[in-house]
């Protein structure tokens, strides 16, 4: 894991880190409601994240843009080095490590035509 998120003693934070990241939703209502705290507690972890750059700005009444990403593979955390894995009967997609070898084994490519 990376540093910024485990420099503090705080179970909580560390818990609330860990759902934005996984969950790609930075809203603050969101993380109250998942992790059963207050909204001023909930508020007070998201500007805690906006300072160390896990989370982005707001704009409105929108959730905070996530800046991290989470490997579902391997559970490496970062900004770099993240591919989005889409599934035609999905939302949305997977994200993976294409900087860790053993996760671009595991994970197929997204065209294989391409001629990487």
């Amino acid at each position: 894991m990376k540093q910024y998120l485990y420099d503090t003693d705080d179970e909580l934070f560390r818990c609330a880190v860990r759902f934005v990241i996984k969950a790609q939703h930075g809203g603050i209502s969101t993380l109250q409601r998942s992790l059963d705290i207050s909204f001023a507690e909930a508020r007070d972890l998201i500007a805690r994240m906006r300072t160390r750059g896990i989370v982005g700005f707001t704009t409105g009444s929108k959730a905070s843009p996530v800046l991290v990403k989470c490997c579902q593979q391997c559970d490496r955390i970062g900004k770099r080095g993240f591919s989005l894995l889409e599934f035609p009967d999905h939302s949305h997609g997977m994200w993976f490590c294409t900087a860790r070898t053993a996760c671009r084994k595991r994970w197929p490519r997204q065209s294989d035509e391409e001629g990487d």
